[in-house]
């Protein structure tokens, strides 16, 4: 975390009106235009928190992705834009974990995170978006948990953070 926060002060990006709970049931399209709804989470924030949320629960493949940060940008992305979208894609995933996991009020048992683990399947992030209603809240959280650490697993996010913080300090003596 300690690093994140480095990069994150080093790379600050304007913040801007974001939504933060962005996903196809709150987009409303009218012809050629389209328009969000449910402004309950919004404020000014950084906007790669909107396009890291979008991008994982629409489980948007590399290509896909491009396109869609081709569209916001409106040129595809540079690779400051690229690197700093996938160090904050697990960022998001822990935010909203932490969010689930302390407004949870299903008290009446308590459960191990190792016994979660082994005890509960954990869907896709598109089955994730689709909000099972049956689930308690803490199994979402876990689930977000999980797939956020997942996502610092991988090759890429390291790479991704090795880039920005190499090409940060580097500029930032």
């Amino acid at each position: 975390m300690d690093e994140l926060e480095a990069v994150f002060h080093l790379s600050p990006v304007p913040q801007v009106p974001t939504h933060l709970d962005l996903h196809p049931l709150n987009i409303m399209l009218s012809e050629e235009h389209f328009f969000l709804v449910d402004w309950v989470n919004g404020g000014i924030c950084d906007p790669y928190f909107d396009l890291a949320t979008f991008a994982t629960f629409q489980c948007l493949n590399e290509s896909q992705t491009l396109t869609f940060l081709t569209y916001y940008f409106e040129h595809p992305p540079t690779q400051f834009e690229w690197n700093r979208f996938i160090v904050t894609r697990p960022i998001r995933l822990f935010v909203i974990a932490a969010a689930l996991l302390n407004s949870s009020t299903d008290e009446n048992r308590s459960i191990s995170y190792e016994e979660a683990l082994e005890t509960c399947k954990l869907p896709s992030l598109v089955d994730f978006g689709k909000n099972e209603i049956n689930e308690p809240l803490w199994l979402h959280g876990l689930k977000m948990l999980k797939s956020g650490l997942t996502l610092i697993d991988q090759e890429n996010y390291k790479a991704a953070l090795r880039y920005l913080q190499k090409n940060l300090i580097d500029s930032n003596p």
